[in-house]
């Protein structure tokens, strides 16, 4: 299943659902539901019953052992987040509509305490900054691509910033967990203006 794919089953699952969303960010693989309840402060019946709906929308599952057993923890199951979800950060899963709104509201708030009060564009970072982008990770920004990727995959990001007011960078070339492959591509290639 498609990364695309299983984040917007997440955001089915979780809108209008904020402590279902605190339920997921709890799970590591490692928690079983009592864990997972006295930690959120909330109800074990309540946690299983998030953990049931996350699982039928296939974004947890059981943790497997070896053996192919369902791994227990005082009687009760450990849930593991998909492998694909793993590392997303969870902004993915909330409405970026409502992100984006909140981000343009602090932007706009510090441009004023600036100069002006209108918003900027993106700006194109520097290499120090896109190092350290690699090891945050992606966001409702910055797209990393891995070298090769389908043209497909591309022009669905591309069209995914054209259709938003902030735009964003794909970065081509960094795999999806931020480490630098290289491009397979010149500049010209790719149809790169460096100077917009």
């Amino acid at each position: 299943m498609e990364i695309q794919e299983l984040i917007t089953r997440g955001r089915l699952v979780f809108e209008g659902a904020p402590k279902r969303l605190k339920v997921f960010e709890l799970v590591n693989g490692r928690r079983n539901a009592n864990d997972i309840a006295i930690i959120a402060k909330r109800r074990v019946s309540s946690v299983l019953d998030n953990l049931r709906k996350m699982k039928d929308m296939g974004i947890v599952r059981h943790r497997i052992d070896n053996e192919g057993v369902v791994v227990k923890k005082e009687g009760s199951a450990v849930f593991e987040k998909e492998p694909a979800l793993r590392h997303i950060p969870m902004t993915y899963f909330t409405d970026p509509i409502k992100t984006k709104k909140k981000f343009i509201t602090q932007e706009r708030k510090r441009r004023k305490k600036s100069k002006g009060g209108e918003l900027l564009a993106v700006t194109i970072p520097t290499y120090v900054q896109i190092l350290d982008l690699c090891h945050k990770g992606e966001d409702q920004i910055y797209e990393f691509k891995r070298a090769g990727v389908e043209t497909k995959k591309l022009t669905k990001e591309i069209g995914a910033f054209a259709n938003t007011r902030m735009g964003g960078i794909i970065f081509y070339g960094i795999e999806d967990d931020g480490t630098v492959s290289g491009s397979d591509k010149r500049r010209q290639e790719l149809g790169v203006c460096p100077s917009n």
